[in-house]
């Protein structure tokens, strides 16, 4: 009976030329017993020549290392399937961290994450020396429509319509946060206040266009803007900030569906 299974002969096949050329070897294989069952083992082989140089057999030891082997491959799976529950904890705690840094309504970065976010783009700016931008979106007359249309089927469907404008037209590198009820920061890097009013003014021309049904009546959305820039009008977070909320409370004070720069006129 041959001993060697025939998925195993290519390693024999090897090993037989290596012999014929001097080569001694050491090498796993898996072997037949009389039952048909199999072993792994693991062989040590010395090639043996006569006289003439003529190659005359092997000189070899056979240990069986099936328990070993077996042993190997329980430790095998079970590391395979820490990894996969490696894997699976890592998933949850990345989504149980987007769930803390994520509005539920919007599923924008919300105000924590905003304040970390900002303080990072500023110090980036401040070692390219490229202006940074913050608009500070604030929906206008939001309380009119929650009391005309309620809050979950007037407001908040005001709120999800310009987040959607927010979602399309940001950049892959712009960050969006809802900031408080009814108001949006949007971190513009590499950006300067002429090009993030132009941009507020894209949004705010498509926010102009969307059509709104609550209670059986159709009604649109505004909102009103305020910017400010690095390091032009301010040089930390909070200096900017409150800048650009200057500059939306001039906006709002004046007639509503404004965008302004801070310490320059409306738009």
């Amino acid at each position: 009976m041959d001993i060697i299974p025939p998925d195993q002969h290519h390693i024999t096949e090897d090993v037989n030329e290596r012999r014929r050329r001097g080569e001694s070897d050491r090498y796993e294989i898996e072997m037949m017993k009389k039952d048909r069952s199999r072993i792994s083992a693991f062989i040590s082989g010395c090639p043996r020549f006569d006289e003439e140089g003529q190659f005359s057999g092997t000189l070899a030891i056979i240990s069986n290392i099936t328990k070993r082997k077996s042993a190997e491959d329980k430790l095998l799976n079970a590391n395979k399937e820490l990894q996969i529950r490696l894997g699976k904890i890592r998933d949850l705690e990345s989504a149980l961290r987007e769930q803390t840094i994520r509005d539920p309504l919007t599923g924008l970065y919300n105000r924590r994450h905003m304040k970390d976010a900002l303080k990072l783009e500023l110090a980036k700016a401040a070692n390219t020396g490229q202006p940074l931008s913050i608009v500070i979106l604030d929906l206008d007359n939001l309380k009119k429509i929650n009391d005309s249309y309620g809050h979950m089927t007037g407001g908040d469907q005001a709120i999800v319509a310009l987040t959607k404008i927010l979602d399309k037209q940001c950049r892959a590198d712009d960050i969006a946060c809802r900031y408080a009820g009814d108001e949006f920061l949007i971190i513009l890097s590499h950006t300067p206040a002429s090009v993030a009013r132009k941009r507020a003014l894209q949004w705010k021309e498509s926010v102009e266009k969307i059509k709104i049904t609550a209670k059986d009546t159709e009604f649109g959305i505004t909102f009103s803007a305020g910017i400010a820039e690095y390091p032009t009008h301010a040089s930390t977070e909070e200096e900017l900030t409150i800048k650009a909320d200057q500059a939306l409370y001039q906006a709002k004070s004046q007639k509503h569906n404004r965008v302004v720069i801070f310490g320059e006129g409306e738009r």
